[in-house]
């Protein structure tokens, strides 16, 4: 358990930089592929993008979840 702010800070942080470096290299290889591929609909492709980021926010929180207890529940077996 975190006993201070940084403790809880650090970690967003670091997760906020790297899903932006991923953000910001995935959005031009996304713009490159519509190009190839498609005519020029770019709206199209960055909502998907969007919408592929606030599934894996929602759906990673709830599986997460799920295994913080599975793990949770086998330390306090192992400590009785």
């Amino acid at each position: 358990m975190a006993s201070t702010v940084w403790q809880l800070a650090m970690p967003h942080f670091f997760l906020g930089i790297g899903l932006g470096i991923i953000d910001a290299s995935l959005m031009p290889l996304l713009a490159r592929l519509a190009d190839e591929r498609y005519e020029a609909g770019y709206g199209a492709v960055y909502a998907l993008a969007q919408t592929a980021v606030a599934l894996a926010y929602s759906t990673g929180a709830v599986v997460l979840q799920q295994k913080i207890k599975i793990v949770l529940a086998i330390l306090f077996i192992r400590k009785i």
